[in-house]
């Protein structure tokens, strides 16, 4: 059979043809993917004032809402994140929510069917919340959290990476509301709202609703507020000795620009998988996920292939993170006289979120996030037995400890049913992907009014001091604590010290007298004594009891020079379970053993005694006076 030359040359034409195409489209993928992002997209310099377009929000359930927003102004600053598109919002979907509720930040807004960018801060009016002005984050600074996917450059344009600041967005707003004074504001609790007058437009912060499944009320309120500073003296710095402070992260969300909602619902992933991700439709950024569960809401602006982009603005302005990207439910929009919310629930885990930035969030879907594990055991005299619990804990050091405080008070507080008086044991162990061991320790502490208050707060400190020390990242991985709760108070106060003389010599025995009066019970009698050193120096000294860890103006015996020493330092701090009795020299006011720590004693012996299962507190102090020893010959009489 003879071949049609005619045939086979269009054949040969059409196969150069794919193969170009292919060449194309293998080595300049992104320009082909610029031209499809020029034709779904509207950039700032495009949109112009009058434009109408549409916006995607869910108000309730599982439908999209639309609403409706016509263009006020573009402010086109210098750079991208000060850029935003001033619009004036209305329809139904606002009406319903109130205006621009909190959890609408992300929801697209569309001209000519392109997306112009996402809602992300909106304006508090007194008479006109059904027509709100709104600002809008132009697409196009988004869009450049996808491009740290595909280079290491920073994710604003080549700015610095640091949040939007209010004073010069202020200012440019004023630009646009002439005669008006613009300010931003956040709403505090009990305070009521300052709407927009006559004279002055106000801008409500970028809040996001940030909801939990029914944490019991000292969680929540610990989730929110972080310490009170009560009972603070019964909690131990464990980096005292290298001059830093406790407490440093447990402030408390509260800090941040968040509204709580305490969802009497079931744990992120039981049961609540959550709306299918969409753009308008809602997602979830955990921090938690397993028995405890707590998280924020936020609506999907744009999503392409496995990455999602939200928000419009930052969510803890984290920069590069890992924290947990979820699906997420949202059962009703609340109107409010302060401002409206979506109210809603963390569904199922589908990704992470790996960047938070002022201009938004970027999700991945399909990858892992990499969690710091708790598994909580309860035990109480109530139960049959100890009640287990496992929460998974985004392992940023800035909320590690903290978060932690909060799921183990939670856990706590659900196994015993109850708040008030008790006694809480917890043997703990804490481990790292660069820790020399695990850190293994126990504490003790009662209360008579919130008994999961301290002993989960104590653990929480240690966390915390790990994960900020000063020598090498420990990657914390893990934390095992095991909780043993009494509703009684074992606890002692020490009310006595005294010693049987005030002035003594080098190789004397001093003899001890210590009273301890328990909580509605007797006093307990100690005595003991300890023999002074006999090369010990002359001069002047204390003698100190106190219950739990050698008190901070104590230098530590040992110096702390390396990760392994804190570690063990941290180890063998002795907890309230112990009673010690120390032999202290004063040091000289010009000597600082380490700068800023404001030693006053170092120690030269210390006696310990132990109350197993109970709580001892309190501290007091003698001075004494050691005398040179006397030769046998200086002390025998003379004779006549």
């Amino acid at each position: 059979m003879t071949s049609n030359p005619k045939k086979s040359l269009a054949l040969t034409a059409i196969i150069l043809v794919l193969a170009l195409l292919t060449v194309q489209l293998t080595l300049f993928p992104i320009a082909g993917r610029a031209e499809t992002l020029r034709r779904d997209f509207m950039y700032l310099e495009d949109v112009q004032p009058g434009m109408t377009g549409r916006g995607l929000t869910v108000i309730r359930g599982n439908s999209i809402s639309e609403f409706s927003v016509e263009v006020v102004d573009v402010m086109d600053k210098p750079g991208k994140l000060e850029d935003f598109i001033i619009v004036r919002a209305s329809g139904e979907a606002v009406e319903r929510s109130g205006g621009i509720a909190q959890g609408m930040s992300g929801s697209p807004v569309y001209i000519d069917d392109k997306l112009i960018g996402a809602v992300s801060r909106s304006a508090l009016w007194s008479k006109d919340s059904a027509n709100p002005i709104a600002l809008i984050t132009p697409i196009g600074a988004m869009l450049d959290l996808l491009k740290t996917n595909e280079s290491n450059q920073p994710a604003n344009g080549g700015e610095a990476s640091s949040e939007i600041g209010e004073s010069s967005v202020e200012e440019s707003l004023e630009e646009y509301f002439p005669g008006k004074d613009v300010t931003f504001e956040s709403l505090e609790p009990n305070d009521p709202p300052a709407y927009s007058t006559e004279d002055r437009v106000v801008f409500l912060k970028a809040q996001t609703p940030i909801v939990t499944n029914g944490l019991s009320k000292s969680a929540f309120k610990t989730l929110k507020s972080g310490s009170s500073f009560r009972d603070l003296d019964m909690i131990y710095n464990p980096v005292a000795p290298l001059g830093n402070r406790p407490l440093r992260h447990m402030g408390g969300l509260s800090e941040d620009d968040f509204s709580f909602h305490n969802s009497q619902t079931s744990a992120a992933g039981d049961g609540q998988s959550g709306m299918e991700m969409q753009p308008g439709g809602p997602f979830g950024v955990a921090l938690t996920e397993g028995d405890v569960s707590v998280g924020a809401l936020g609506t999907v602006t744009y999503m392409e292939e496995d990455f999602t982009l939200g928000m419009g603005h930052s969510f803890l302005m984290a920069g590069e993170s890992d924290f947990i990207l979820t699906r997420s439910n949202i059962y009703d929009t609340i109107k409010s006289y302060e401002a409206s919310f979506k109210l809603g629930s963390i569904g199922k885990s589908i990704g992470s979120l790996t960047q938070d930035r002022a201009q938004g969030v970027l999700g991945e879907v399909g990858r892992s996030p990499t969690l710091y594990e708790t598994d909580i055991s309860v035990s109480h005299g109530g139960l049959e037995s100890a009640r287990e619990f496992s929460t998974g804990i985004v392992r940023r050091p800035s909320l590690i400890g903290y978060l932690s405080w909060v799921t183990m008070q939670e856990s706590i507080n659900k196994a015993t049913n109850r708040v008030g008086q008790g006694t809480v044991k917890v043997k703990y162990e804490i481990d790292g992907e660069n820790m020399p061991k695990p850190l293994t320790r126990s504490d003790i502490f009662f209360s008579t009014s919130d008994f999961s208050y301290l002993p989960s707060l104590q653990v929480a400190v240690f966390i915390d001091a790990l994960a900020f020390n000063s020598f090498k990242d420990p990657k914390l991985t893990e934390l095992t604590a095991d909780f043993s709760v009494e509703e009684d108070i074992n606890g002692g106060q020490i009310l006595y010290f005294a010693l049987g003389d005030n002035i003594y010599e080098q190789g004397d025995l001093v003899a001890y007298e210590v009273k301890i009066k328990n909580y509605r019970d007797d006093i307990v009698r100690k005595t003991g004594a300890f023999k002074l050193p006999e090369n010990l120096p002359p001069g002047n000294y204390v003698v100190s009891v106190y219950g739990g860890p050698r008190p901070v103006e104590i230098a530590p015996p040992n110096p702390i020079e390396t990760f392994d020493d804190l570690v063990n330092y941290m180890e063998n701090l002795k907890n309230y379970e112990h009673l010690s009795v120390e032999l202290l020299k004063p040091l000289a006011e010009s000597v600082v053993p380490i700068a800023g720590t404001g030693y006053r004693y170092e120690s030269v012996t210390r006696i310990d005694k132990t109350f197993t299962g109970e709580v001892i507190y309190g501290r007091q102090a003698i001075g004494i006076q050691v005398l040179e020893q006397q030769s046998s010959e200086e002390s025998e009489p003379e004779g006549e």
